[in-house]
């Protein structure tokens, strides 16, 4: 495990392809590079372009661009060429705030989802490569804030989710950019045509959604929400999808992960990384990945019922220095010390988190009990 306080808050990071540097957002309206090094982080960069609070980031490994989306309601692509990273614009069709971005696979196109109730697929002009456009998609799926976005491993099919607790996966090709599907997706097509929804899913009873995340093959789909419970869906044309529940005793998650077919990650507002396997009785959640604390107040159970008053008010604690101050005062031994928003995997063996308490931890997964669970399934 290797740990380094980079902020005083970060909110965001994302990892460059060989995992030398890292950009995180310090919870404000600046991007900053740090070259990772074996006395320590050392920063390079500093990105200003953004009038707010930057949502997201992410750094694709194909291209090198890093793109950002704001409650300003933008999203740049930077790219770096002599020594320095320059924005590019992209106009975005909203008028809320830009809520998450997410690089396709190959690097030729990435989503942002809005407060506006809608999706964007953004890509390069095809009739001039010195534009970014973007095309907007609605559906009565995205009836509030679309707060979270993931891409198939193939690069076609986007999954999108938000306030309403509703996932909806869609058609993403985009005319001059992908080549056309020559099989069926999910029972549709060929062909299938942006924005063609493909699987509508309405499985956690109407609680908001935290982060989803496609399985490395695309055949399933994790959904962390607001009600403490992890739901893993077998994505399939036959509807309904078989969903798989895991109820946590401890606080929401935000963030996940695959690590595999059979594991996977969330973080969120209990300040630690849950690792989370399947076996021949379905998923269930295994240890926490902190050698600080044990796991008699994390794993599935029963749960009790929370109103929503309570919970805005505690995810409004989580995101001030408050939600610190108390952990400590608790005597919280977490190695991080706050709400944990953000989570990369940075290869097969290691997966990184950031937290509200500005700390970057690179969790190494091949080692002791984690390596042996994860082998196992």
């Amino acid at each position: 495990m290797q740990t380094n306080k980079l902020a005083e808050h970060i909110s965001a990071h994302a990892w460059n392809a060989d995992h030398t540097q890292v950009a995180i957002c310090p919870n404000n309206n600046e991007i900053v590079i740090f070259e990772i090094t074996e006395k320590g982080p050392v920063e390079k960069h500093k990105l200003l372009k953004h009038d707010q609070h930057v949502s997201a980031i992410d750094w694709c490994h194909e291209t090198n661009n890093i793109v950002s989306c704001s409650h300003d309601r933008s999203a740049y692509v930077w790219t770096f060429a002599d020594g320095i990273w320059s924005p590019e614009l992209v106009i975005l069709p909203i008028n809320r705030a830009a809520l998450s971005v997410a690089w396709s696979p190959n690097g030729t196109k990435f989503v942002v989802t809005s407060g506006q109730h809608c999706v964007c697929i953004c890509h390069r002009d095809t009739r001039s490569t010195e534009w970014w456009v973007s095309r907007r998609t609605d559906h009565p799926s995205m009836a509030e804030s679309v707060t979270a976005a993931a891409w198939h491993p193939n690069g076609i099919v986007c999954a999108c989710g938000g306030m309403n607790g509703k996932v909806l996966l869609f058609a993403a090709v985009m005319k001059g950019v992908d080549k056309r599907p020559t099989e069926a997706v999910y029972g549709f097509g060929p062909p299938i045509r942006f924005p063609q929804p493909l699987i509508e899913l309405d499985v956690t009873d109407g609680a908001w959604i935290q982060d989803i995340a496609f399985s490395p093959s695309g055949d399933e789909l994790m959904i962390v929400t607001g009600d403490a419970k992890v739901r893993f869906v077998t994505l399939s044309a036959d509807q309904p999808c078989p969903v798989a529940t895991v109820t946590l005793t401890s606080e929401a998650m935000l963030a996940a992960v695959y690590i595999n077919e059979t594991a996977a990650i969330a973080t969120g507002y209990n300040a630690e990384p849950l690792l989370f396997t399947k076996d021949a009785e379905g998923w269930a959640m295994r240890k926490s990945l902190d050698p600080k604390k044990g796991n008699a107040e994390i794993g599935g159970g029963p749960k009790k019922p929370r109103s929503a008053a309570f919970a805005k008010f505690e995810a409004a604690a989580a995101s001030s220095g408050k939600a610190e101050s108390a952990m400590k005062s608790k005597g919280v031994q977490t190695v991080h010390r706050n709400t944990v928003p953000s989570i990369r995997l940075v290869d097969g063996g290691v997966v990184s988190t950031a937290g509200l308490d500005g700390v970057l931890v690179q969790w190494k997964l091949g080692e002791g009990e984690v390596a042996e669970l994860i082998m196992a399934m």
